[in-house]
Formats: C-alpha cells, sequence, structure tokens
C-alpha cells in the first residue's frame, strides 16, 4: 500500500489530489470497520463499511491505473484480502442474525 502511495507522491498528475483523498477515504473505512466489528460486535454495520471500502479501493484503483500500472498491481493483495475478509464478514453475520 505505501509503495503504491509513494509511486503517486513523487509523481504528481491531475489525478493525485483525487487520488489522494480516495486513499483517506479507504483509510478511514479500514479503520471504522475494525471498530465496528471488533469493539462494537456489530457484523452487520461492519459489512456495509467493508462493502464501501471495497467501492473505495475499486475507485483507488481505476484512479492509479490512470497515472501508474505498477501503483494499480501493487493494490491487487489489498483486494483480494479485504474481499476474502468481506466474505468472512458476510458469513459470521449470516450465522449470528
Amino acid at each position: 500500500m505505501a509503495v503504491s502511495l509513494w509511486l503517486i507522491w513523487r509523481a504528481p498528475s491531475p489525478l493525485s489530489g483525487l487520488t489522494k483523498k480516495t486513499w483517506l477515504v479507504m483509510l478511514a473505512l479500514n479503520s471504522a470497520w475494525s471498530l465496528l466489528f471488533f469493539r462494537a460486535h456489530s457484523p452487520g454495520l461492519a459489512l456495509i463499511d467493508i462493502g464501501l471500502y471495497l467501492v473505495a479501493l475499486s475507485a483507488l484503483i481505476k484512479l492509479l491505473s490512470q497515472q501508474s500500472r505498477l501503483a494499480a498491481w501493487l493494490q491487487l493483495p489489498h483486494l483480494l484480502w479485504v474481499s476474502y475478509a468481506a466474505v468472512l464478514n458476510a458469513t459470521i453475520w449470516l450465522l449470528n442474525r
């Protein structure tokens, strides 16, 4: 994640401001998920949050791809991990409704 952002930071483009804002939204959603799932014990709200996180991450990857293909590809493991976490979250929510 850090290398991907660094690539954009050191080679600014007209989209770099929007990319950085999208990055911050994604990080906020990441932090909120942990609080909702672990602290609030609310897998339903955490599932909504992780869905928004996936949307923000997908938007980030699209923005990155327009600036640096390497930066976009470096987010692939992140996307796979968050997708896996979303499936686990959904399963826990379904089993505990």
